[in-house]
């Protein structure tokens, strides 16, 4: 995680000048915390780059339950398979963490729309989206 959000790099050459200042870690706590949880249940890709992306971007998501997930992966990682792609990743997510839930959330549709919106304001100082 060499930027803002896994698969970024924006952050990289700051790091190398020995001029990287660290932020906030709470988004790459929650995605350390998923990830060796998902480990301790077996899942073997949990530390798959495209798997940390997709996982990455769903966390920024509001209404995402961190414990919620955690529970579902307990519950259903036998049910969790490898995924050739980043999309199919954010599907992934998706449809464990609506297993069983009668308030579906839209995760993959909102993660997408997030991390546009990252992408269109970041940067920018003067803006209302986080």
């Amino acid at each position: 995680m060499g930027g803002e959000s896994a698969g970024s790099s924006n952050k990289l050459n700051a790091f190398k000048d020995g001029k990287y200042k660290l932020g906030d870690t709470t988004h790459a706590n929650q995605v350390k915390a998923i990830v060796l949880h998902m480990k301790k249940c077996g899942i073997p890709f949990a530390t798959n780059t495209l798997f940390v992306q997709a996982l990455s971007k769903i966390l920024r998501v509001e209404g995402f339950s961190v414990s919620k997930f955690k529970e579902k992966i307990s519950t259903h990682a036998a049910s969790f398979e490898k995924q050739s792609s980043l999309e199919s990743y954010l599907d992934a997510i998706e449809a464990i963490y609506n297993r069983a839930s009668r308030d579906r959330l839209p995760l993959a549709f909102l993660a997408k729309e997030k991390a546009k919106e990252r992408k269109m304001y970041f940067g920018k100082t003067n803006h209302t989206s986080e």
